[in-house]
């Protein structure tokens, strides 16, 4: 499905990234993956000359960390020459008041017949989830989904997607790919307090849990818990260690990581239902790591057959939580790789803000702090 071999250019300017991509296409490749480390030093003029000269579709983003090489990198351009040609659909005024899809539908509706999409959005757009109902709606539940959202660790709003417009913000990528990739989705959360009532929530930003402030029953629980007094100061790091939790119907979760305080409401990526029911989460070492096997063997059950290479779309913040420990969940994949027949196929990707993920047949969900993968087939169909 991709031309080999993979590379990951460290320290890239624009020749050295154009030089690849000559390469690339000379070896059969007819369209570009790209993925960047957010601290990779190139300015938007230089991506959007570079973007906008090229000659076949061109899709990606900027993100926290790339994955290569069994480990993470702030700092690096991958380039990914597809041999399959990519139908790509922009979509733009994620950050507008009232976002209007229906002008995409027609475009979209054409990647019904696509094995695969891949679904890149600007983490911070206000309307992600808007737009993930309506690109499920207009594409289909006939292809395996797999994406996540670009952007910078620091969550400040800048240009993200790639694309053969130039660098964008506010915006999404939905690209149709006649192979069929097959997903595996896990995040080895368990619930440690709850269920609360979502008695007042207004997009993402959760108000009152239980007809109570959210930050007080937030508050509350994780003294509770751990003993520890939360306040503005640490709320990043303990809301890392104790995400909520949207509980489905056949009672699993659907993890939403508060980011920030804003007042007593808890700001999350990616919105939470009103009249849903939460929990608060924990997770173990163990268990988070074991989480990437479980989605390995998942995908190579929906798969049955051997892959030419595997897309990581991680969280940079289950990431940061795992710390060391994130380098033996990437040791524990490929474990799982080599006992199913697949010992030293590439394994690269994004650590994300927020992942997206649908196997196929089922719903398409926005995700956080989870772990997804997609095995890469040989060919194109």
């Amino acid at each position: 499905m991709f031309v080999e071999p993979l590379e990951l250019l460290e320290d890239a300017d624009v020749a050295l990234v154009q030089a690849q991509i000559s390469d690339l296409l000379a070896a059969g490749a007819r369209s570009l993956l790209i993925l960047a480390g957010e601290a990779s030093g190139l300015e938007q003029a230089a991506w959007d000359e570079l973007l906008q000269r090229q000659v076949v579709p061109v899709f990606g983003g900027i993100f926290p960390r790339i994955v290569f090489g069994g480990r993470d990198h702030a700092r690096g351009v991958l380039i990914v020459g597809l041999r399959c040609a990519a139908e790509v659909c922009i979509v733009e005024g994620l950050n507008d008041e009232h976002p209007g899809f229906a002008r995409y539908h027609a475009h979209c509706a054409g990647l019904r017949e696509a094995g695969s999409v891949m679904l890149w959005v600007d983490a911070l757009a206000r309307h992600i989830d808007v737009l993930i109902e309506a690109a499920y709606d207009m594409v289909g539940a006939g292809p395996a989904f797999i994406g996540g959202g670009a952007g910078s660790l620091s969550l400040r709003p800048q240009p993200c997607l790639f694309s053969n417009r130039g660098l964008l913000q506010g915006a999404a990528l939905i690209v149709g790919l006649d192979a069929r990739i097959a997903v595996g989705v896990k995040h080895g959360w368990e619930s440690v307090a709850g269920p609360f009532l979502v008695s007042t929530v207004r997009g993402n930003e959760i108000r009152n849990l239980d007809f109570r402030p959210a930050l007080h029953v937030y508050r509350d629980e994780i003294a509770r818990l751990s003993g520890l007094q939360l306040d503005r100061d640490n709320f990043p790091a303990v809301a890392r260690s104790f995400p909520l939790g949207v509980e489905r119907m056949d009672g699993s979760f659907l993890v939403r990581e508060p980011v920030r305080l804003e007042g007593e409401r808890l700001i999350c990526i990616g919105d939470v239902p009103e009249r849903s029911t939460l929990h608060i989460l924990h997770g173990v070492e163990e268990a988070l790591v074991q989480a990437s096997g479980q989605a390995c063997r998942e995908a190579m059950r929906r798969s049955g057959k051997t892959p030419a290479g595997v897309l990581l779309v991680d969280c940079i913040s289950r990431a940061l939580y795992l710390d060391h420990a994130h380098a033996a969940q990437l040791r524990l994949l490929e474990k799982v790789l080599e006992e199913g027949g697949s010992a030293g196929i590439p394994v690269f990707g994004v650590l994300s803000l927020g992942e997206i993920a649908n196997p196929g047949g089922g719903c398409l969900e926005f995700h956080n702090k989870t772990f997804i993968l997609g095995l890469l087939p040989d060919a194109c169909a």
